[in-house]
């Protein structure tokens, strides 16, 4: 199906994107032939839970990112904490119209690993400044590219001034066809004019309950630097949607009925009143339920968790938490404290 044509008449499950079939068939998108002769053997792999405090849209900056390198599945079994967390924090300056924008990255041990800091104009709405710092250490500023095709972000590591990019597939609309999960990313090291694939990222890992992966392959990247530059790049591509969004919230919010469409593309496109997973814990119904308990019981089970949803939007009328990792991945339900 031509790009713009998905859904482009009445909302009908055939007038579903290809791609966003392939998702439903497969619960993975390939991986684009031209980095299939960069490819190593996995070395770990990483998924994240994003957390929020009150409800927002997905395609907003979330209060908090704990990643893991364990799946949900693995985690609903025997839970652990996090390797990594990254905090945000947007604050609005006293004198000017301008935002702040930070976040800080530690380890399990709390200690402080990146920090970031952008501005933003508040008349453009635009970034003014954006610096990623190493702990104590150099900072490095980002450049954000986007074209026709894909779209890259390039840096240099604050510790060790190696050149990295990371690459895009396609490039990053919600519109047109388009959707964020139709994105795989891949970090690309340059060193004496040689490109080595270190790690690439994938909203769907295949799996019936099926979550993000992140997939380290270099044994000698820092895998904390791989997770930071993929914040930043994630960053680029959520003030993107947003831009979209006002410009044209017609055609974003018509994309985003097209992709709850089908049952994967439901749980990342959540909805405040209709997704049980974005009730507060603890939080009952009229009927005295504790619905975030139950979908996260139910979470991941095909054609059981929207039954549920269907029962909370009536009961309990949504309220805050996390929207988990990508496709099916469960999330924390609230943000943390403290600085991580």
């Amino acid at each position: 199906m031509a790009a713009g044509q998905a859904c482009s008449g009445p909302f009908d499950v055939n007038a579903q994107s290809e791609l966003g079939w392939e998702i439903e068939r497969n619960h993975m998108l390939p991986m684009p032939d031209q980095w299939l002769p960069y490819l190593k053997p996995a070395i770990a792999v990483y998924n994240v839970d994003r957390s929020r405090k009150s409800f927002t849209m997905w395609y907003d900056w979330p209060d908090t990112m704990k990643w893991y390198d364990t799946t949900y599945r693995e985690r609903r079994k025997k839970p652990i904490d996090p390797k990594y967390t990254i905090t945000y924090e947007l604050k609005k300056s006293k004198l000017i119209r301008d935002e702040k924008q930070t976040w800080t990255m530690c380890d399990q041990s709390d200690k402080k690993l990146y920090t970031y800091f952008e501005r933003i104009d508040g008349k453009t709405g635009r970034s003014s400044k954006k610096t990623m710092t190493a702990y104590k250490g150099a900072s490095t500023t980002p450049t954000f590219k986007q074209d026709n095709t894909s779209n890259s972000l390039s840096f240099t590591d604050p510790a060790s001034g190696t050149f990295y990019r990371w690459i895009s597939n396609r490039p990053i609309s919600t519109i047109n066809g388009e959707r964020f999960d139709f994105q795989r990313n891949a970090l690309f090291r340059t060193h004496n004019g040689t490109e080595v694939l270190v790690a690439d990222f994938s909203w769907y890992d295949g799996h019936l309950e099926c979550e993000d992966a992140l997939t380290i392959r270099d044994p000698s990247v820092s895998h904390a630097l791989v997770i930071a530059s993929l914040t930043l790049l994630h960053g680029h591509h959520w003030t993107i949607m947003h831009d979209e969004f006002k410009l044209d919230p017609d055609a974003v919010n018509k994309a985003h009925e097209c992709a709850r469409l089908t049952e994967i593309g439901k749980k990342q496109y959540f909805k405040e009143s209709e997704d049980g997973g974005q009730v507060q814990s603890g939080k009952k119904g009229k009927s005295g339920v504790d619905w975030k308990a139950v979908s996260e019981t139910l979470h991941g089970v095909n054609g059981v968790l929207d039954g549920v949803n269907s029962i909370v939007a009536a009961d309990s009328g949504g309220g805050g938490g996390g929207d988990g990792g990508g496709g099916g991945g469960g999330g924390d339900g609230g943000g943390g404290g403290g600085v991580c």
